[in-house]
Parts: structure tokens; sequence; C-alpha cells
């Protein structure tokens, strides 16, 4: 049996562009809903359940969101390195790691 797919010819650029803005689009969203596991417990890497207290859940929210904060800087930090022309990136490289070629 034959079937057919189209497949859609992307830059890779393109494509990680693509998903670090829809990535941050999430990070936001969940940020402005406030839309993250808010339990009173978690499990350990060794499957221990731990309990958390309203000052440590607190604690827990203030830094998820931090690192959110942190990972959508990142994301348009790379975006926006991303969009830069190849020879602008490559200049901006060796100026970084003061590197000769």
């Amino acid at each position: 049996m034959l079937s057919t797919r189209s497949v859609i010819n992307e830059e890779v650029t393109s494509k990680l562009i693509r998903e670090l803005k829809g990535e941050s689009d999430r990070l936001k969203k969940l940020i402005t809903l406030g839309e993250f596991d808010q339990s009173n417990y978690f499990t350990t890497q060794v499957g221990e359940v731990v309990t958390l207290s309203l000052s440590e859940r607190e604690a827990f929210k203030r830094r998820i969101m931090e690192d959110m904060k942190a990972q959508i800087k990142e994301n348009e930090k790379e975006i926006k390195n991303l969009q830069q022309p190849y020879e602008e990136r490559l200049k901006a490289f060796k100026a970084e790691k003061n590197v000769r070629f």
C-alpha cells in the first residue's frame, strides 16, 4: 500500500526559533495563570514522599517562577542570536572567546 505524506522543508534555524518561541509562550502562560503543580507533596528521586509546609510551598513556587523567567530570558537571548546573520554570529563568537581564525 502506498501512502504519501507531505514534508515541510524547514531550515534548522527557523525550526529552533519556532520551538524556542513556543516554549517561551508556554512558560509565560504558566506564569500568568499559575498553571503548574502546587501540591502539598512531591516525590524524591528515590521514591520518598515529602510533605511541604505552606512556607515551603510558597518558597518552592517562587523558585519555579524564577526558573521559568530565567528560561524565558535565555530563550529570548538565543532567538536574538539565531536571527543574526551567520557572519555577525561568528564575529560575536570570536570577540566573546577572544579567538583568532
